[in-house]
């Protein structure tokens, strides 16, 4: 879990989410959920179900998940992301990407999980 959130990995390899946003004028993504799907204060459990497979640059149901790791920038707060590991070992980040920190070769935060591209071609 991070500061206000909290993700959980279902034996089935559902990835669920729940937390606390205060703003959502303030939200950078590290919950892996639309602004659309979300409101300020407390946040119900929710399925991710939607990442963005940045090889065909397209949103696909969400892969079978075997790790879940939640992180914040003690440095920047609110700079809070997220990174699943699917079964085949793909890595997949989400949320605030002000330093790079999400590995997608920009600056831009992200709202859902995108596949995280490996320089030397492997996953």
């Amino acid at each position: 879990s991070g500061p206000g959130y909290t993700l959980v990995l279902l034996s089935e390899g559902k990835a669920a989410v729940a937390g606390y946003i205060e703003s959502l004028n303030d939200y950078h993504g590290h919950m892996g959920l639309p602004t659309k799907d979300l409101s300020e204060g407390e946040n119900q459990y929710q399925y991710i179900l939607t990442v963005h497979d940045s090889t065909s640059s397209t949103d696909v149901d969400a892969p079978t998940f075997k790790k879940v790791y939640a992180g914040a920038d003690q440095l920047s707060p609110g700079a809070m992301h997220s990174v699943f590991i699917d079964n085949e070992g793909q890595a997949w980040a989400t949320g605030s990407n002000s330093k790079g920190q999400l590995c997608l070769g920009d600056n831009d935060d992200r709202f859902i999980p995108h596949k995280i591209i490996l320089p030397y071609g492997g996953q």
